[in-house]
């Protein structure tokens, strides 16, 4: 299942970590396993231990972000950059994780 047919919620990073922050329980009831395009700063770009491109966009809080594991590799995305990232919501640990993402 990938995200290009689904419609999907859009949202800033920063409104989406602090949904999970003040409430987690009520965020995933409404964010998670959903597709969502979210909306924020790039803070860093980097490959996880798949090879993946894994973008981080940037919320208020230092300590939260939003990771989204991209689909493809060749991700063109520059640190202070604003960009779209569509994605499914896999849930939060101190970050909100999205995968299967690619740039709106």
């Amino acid at each position: 299942e990938t995200v290009e047919g689904k419609k999907a919620t859009a949202i800033t990073a920063d409104a989406l970590a602090k949904a999970f922050t003040d409430n987690e329980q009520q965020a995933n009831a409404a964010y998670l396993n959903q597709v969502l395009d979210v909306t924020g700063i790039v803070a860093e770009v980097n490959k996880n231990q798949d090879g993946k491109t894994v973008i981080v966009l940037s919320v208020s809080d230092p300590l939260s972000g939003v990771q989204c594991t991209m689909r493809e590799d060749n991700v063109k995305a520059e640190p202070g950059k604003t960009m779209t990232v569509k994605g499914f919501c896999n849930g939060y640990t101190l970050v909100v994780l999205l995968s299967d993402c690619i740039v709106k």
